[in-house]
């Protein structure tokens, strides 16, 4: 069984993670340019997180799988807290189009 946690969220370099995290870094003002400067969005995802995603620490408990990501670089750092039930983790999914959006649906920030 296929479930987004044991398969498809590691999968190609996390970058499910990643879309749901850049989505969360453009409010903070990060992250708006690498799909032009890139050429496509998805290599503009990558090139985000290189240069970005500092530090991702996982937590989690009963009900949430949760994130602590440092998004920033040298002069400026946020600290984004995200979190997911893990419900929504052990679904199990039919392909990565369906792993990417159930995984964006339900990626929360807290404030």
């Amino acid at each position: 069984m296929k479930t987004l946690r044991n398969h498809y969220l590691e999968l190609d370099g996390e970058i499910i993670f990643k879309i749901g995290a850049s989505k969360f870094a453009q409010q903070v003002g990060m992250g708006d340019t690498y799909s032009d400067i890139c050429g496509s969005w998805i290599e503009g995802v990558y090139q985000w997180a290189d240069h970005y995603l500092e530090n991702v620490q996982e937590v989690s408990n009963e009900k949430y799988t949760g994130w602590i990501c440092t998004i920033g670089d040298y002069m400026e750092q946020h600290e984004v807290k995200l979190y997911i039930p893990n419900w929504v983790l052990d679904t199990e999914v039919k392909d990565f189009k369906h792993a990417k959006n159930l995984f964006n649906k339900y990626l929360t920030r807290k404030y």
